[in-house]
Formats: C-alpha cells, sequence, structure tokens
C-alpha cells in the first residue's frame, strides 16, 4: 500500500512539473506569434538626411531644419517623405524585383513568414497536450519519443529561420550601395554623421535679421522596430527550447494499475 502511494505521489509530481513546463511553453509561443506579427508589419530600417542652418555667432548658436528627407524601409515598400518649412510631402514605392535591397527585404520576409507560421503549429500542438484526451492519443500515435522531438525540432526551427531573418538583414547597407542609393550608411548598420558642407546666410525667423549660418549636412540611419523584434525574440526561443527539450508528458492513464486524473 504504502509503494502505491509513492507510485501516486511521483505521477502527481511529474504531471505538475509537466504542466508548468508546458504552460511556459505556451507563453512563449504567444510572445514569439504577437512579437513576429509585429515585425512583419511595421518598419524595419530607416534614413534620414537633413539640411540645418547653424548660426555662427552668439554664445548659444541656433540651429534651423532647412529640409529633412526621410527614407523608411518595411517588407513591403520604401517609403519617402520630405519635410520643408512650407510642409511636408511623401510617397511609396515597391522594391524594384530584382534590386539587391529586395533580396535581402524578402529573405527577412520570408524567414520571418516560416518562423510564424511553424510557431503557430507548435502553438497549436502545445494547448492539445493541455488536454488528457487528445495527449493520450498522441502519445498512443505517435510514441513517446516523437512526443517530445517534434515540439524541439519545431522550436529549433523557429530559432533557425529567426537567426538568418536578423543576420542575414545586416547586409541590407552593401545592397543599399549596390542598387544606387545615395547615402553615408555603408560605413556602418547604423550610425550618427553630421558635417560643415558650406557656408551662407540666413534670416533669423525670430529677430528677422541676416545671421551669417554654416550649412549642416545630417545623416542618421540604422535598424528600426520589426529587425529588433525579429532579434529579440531569440532568448524567447531559447526559453521554449528549453522548457519544450526538458519535459516529459505523463504516460497515458491507460499504462498505470492507478492513475491520478488531471
Amino acid at each position: 500500500m504504502e509503494q502505491i502511494d509513492i507510485s501516486i505521489q511521483a505521477q502527481r509530481s511529474g504531471t505538475l512539473r509537466f504542466r508548468r513546463l508546458l504552460a511556459l511553453s505556451t507563453i512563449m509561443s504567444i510572445v514569439i506569434i504577437i512579437a513576429t506579427v509585429s515585425a512583419l508589419s511595421t518598419d524595419w530600417y530607416a534614413h534620414v538626411r537633413s539640411y540645418r542652418a547653424q548660426e555662427t555667432r552668439g554664445a548659444n548658436p541656433q540651429e534651423f531644419i532647412l529640409n529633412r528627407t526621410i527614407n523608411i524601409w518595411n517588407l513591403e515598400y520604401r517609403k519617402v517623405q520630405l519635410d520643408l518649412p512650407y510642409g511636408s510631402q511623401s510617397e511609396q514605392e515597391k522594391y524594384e524585383p530584382f534590386s539587391k535591397t529586395a533580396s535581402i527585404i524578402k529573405v527577412a520576409q520570408g524567414f520571418d513568414l516560416i518562423a510564424l507560421f511553424v510557431v503557430a503549429a507548435l502553438h497549436i500542438f502545445l494547448v492539445s497536450c493541455f488536454s488528457r484526451a487528445i495527449r493520450t492519443k498522441l502519445y498512443l500515435l505517435l510514441g513517446a519519443r516523437l512526443m517530445k522531438v517534434i515540439p524541439v525540432l519545431l522550436t529549433f526551427c523557429v530559432g533557425a529561420c529567426l537567426m538568418i531573418a536578423s543576420i542575414g538583414f545586416l547586409g541590407i547597407n552593401k545592397a543599399l550601395d549596390m542598387d544606387g542609393f545615395n547615402c553615408e550608411c555603408t560605413s556602418s548598420f547604423a550610425k550618427f554623421y553630421k558635417e560643415i558642407v558650406a557656408e551662407s546666410s540666413f534670416e533669423n525667423p525670430y529677430t528677422h535679421t541676416i545671421e551669417p549660418v554654416n550649412i549642416l549636412r545630417q545623416d542618421d540611419w540604422g535598424p528600426q522596430a520589426g529587425w529588433f523584434l525579429t532579434l529579440l525574440q531569440i532568448p524567447f526561443v531559447f526559453v521554449m527550447l528549453y522548457s519544450v527539450f526538458f519535459n516529459q508528458a505523463p504516460l497515458p492513464v491507460d499504462h498505470f494499475a492507478l492513475a491520478d486524473p488531471l
């Protein structure tokens, strides 16, 4: 009788641990799904070039924006916005089918989509395992080894796709240069650059006096939310990999003379 009680307690403990790790895996899959959908629908890269007039006299020289051009790349198109003192205008353009930039963009989009479909399938599998009846049928159909190997392989696939998408996108600067995009962003993936390009005069909008100024060109470029979301999912993948690798589904109740109902 004492041995039966020990067996029941061990089964209860194993089932509780299984459910906890299964819940952790399910939460991680939800986080990855949300982050991947967000990454697919937001901007990935941006380049901003602005021209400013900087006063050369006075203790606290002021700067005035003359114009600013904003280029934003997402996984579907490039958006160009021109800001002028009297207003702004913007336009969108699709990527050239065989351009280097389009190749980099489509690789990131493709592997993000693969990761999304795989993690969605994994999420369905994990949620199904909460049901004792479904879990028992899967166990008898697939066996103990496949019940453990399938979620591990799917998690590996998700992590590999996200890493390829994020690392492959590092080539965007070279692709832009090869496609003839006129910018200074070929030296670094993300950078801030500022230089004096001319000397001129400018009417101060506050004092309405003519002031000698330096014309500054400022370039800012770097990754945006989409790339960071893809990269930051990788730690969550490792957590999910841990939870599915060290989790062990309890044997179906038919394998026990006495079983603890879930």
